[in-house]
Parts: C-alpha cells; sequence; structure tokens
C-alpha cells in the first residue's frame, strides 16, 4: 500500500487495525516482515513492530518499535543501508466503530502494548515480528486470518 491509498483508507472515521507485509531484508527476502498499523478513534496512527534492533528511544520497550517507519512504509532493504525500503503489502484491513472489533484489537494493542512477553527477546528464526503480530492474531480469532507460510516466527 503506498501513502495515497493509505491516507484515504483513513480517513474514514472510526477505529482502523492493519497488518502489512513486506520481505525481510536481503539475504533473507524470501521470508517476510509483519507489523501491525492501528488508528484510534482520536485520529492517532500507530505502528508497532519488533525489529533486529533494539529500540534507542524506549530502551525498556527492548525490540518493540513504535512509529520507528511511516506507517504505509516497508523496511530497508539491506542491512547497511536506510535509503531503500521494499513495497509494503496489505495483509489485513478491518474498520469499525465504538463496540467493533476493530475497537477492540485498537484498544488492546494500545493499552497492552508494553506487556508483550517477548520484547527484550529477538531472535531471526522465531520471536520476531511475526510472533508478535501472531499475539494478537491469537487473541483475537474473529479476524480468522493465517499468516504465510513464509512468516517464519509466528
Amino acid at each position: 500500500m503506498n501513502k495515497k491509498d493509505f491516507e484515504k483508507t483513513i480517513q474514514k472515521p472510526g477505529y482502523h487495525f492493519f497488518i502489512f507485509s513486506c520481505p525481510a531484508k536481503i539475504p533473507v527476502n524470501y521470508f517476510m516482515h509483519t507489523r501491525i498499523v492501528t488508528k484510534d478513534s482520536e485520529w492517532n496512527v500507530h505502528r508497532r513492530e519488533l525489529c533486529h534492533f533494539k529500540n534507542t528511544i524506549h530502551p525498556s520497550m527492548g525490540y518493540l518499535h513504535n512509529n520507528f517507519l511511516l506507517p504505509w512504509q516497508g523496511i530497508t532493504k539491506y542491512l547497511r543501508t536506510t535509503k531503500t525500503h521494499f513495497e509494503s503489502n496489505l495483509v489485513l484491513h478491518i474498520s469499525g466503530e465504538k463496540w467493533s472489533i476493530a475497537e477492540k484489537i485498537v484498544e488492546f494493542t494500545n493499552k497492552k502494548i508494553t506487556t508483550y512477553p517477548y520484547k527484550k527477546n529477538y531472535r531471526w528464526i522465531r520471536r520476531n515480528s511475526n510472533t508478535f503480530t501472531q499475539r494478537v492474531i491469537n487473541i483475537f480469532p474473529e479476524l480468522q486470518i493465517k499468516l504465510s507460510r513464509r512468516a517464519i516466527g509466528k
């Protein structure tokens, strides 16, 4: 999803919950990196994900990042540069008003993000960005979604 499409989508009122994916960094780009983006009723947009490097702005968050990159932006393609990004793929988008499943997920994510149990552990094969995304999916089975087999660590 590009910036224009993302901004058009979140202009609709209410709560929005997105799961985005993109390839993992080269040379392991066969695998995927997933992340969660939310928009609440106050128009606050948050991108949340686990990355392979620690959060230096909020060290207590470990590897968990909030708004490290723009919501629609894929991660950087290469380990040593921050200039070239993968294109994001929309995996799931749900929206709704007060009392909807979208509100429940957005509110849960906003309130419980700091309690994620594996935020201080990051591994390429397990406990990575896909583990974080899968945890939200597991808590809300109403989403009825399965991450791809390429989402190693789910």
